[in-house]
């Protein structure tokens, strides 16, 4: 199987719009779409241990 890396925009209908020509054979291929997210930050804190006692 071979990999190809192209730019693609999906349409209002949901139809996914590939903006060049590629120079493969014609047939069914497998897509893998790789979606832009929001990026968000997260704090972690570390978890209170109540069953740790203090020594006196």
């Amino acid at each position: 199987m071979q990999a190809y890396k192209l730019n693609a925009t999906i349409d209002e209908s949901g139809n996914l719009i590939i903006d060049e020509p590629l120079n493969i054979a014609p047939g069914k291929v497998e897509v893998i779409i790789l979606q832009p997210t929001a990026t968000t930050t997260t704090t972690h804190q570390q978890p209170k241990n109540e069953n740790t006692k203090s020594k006196p």
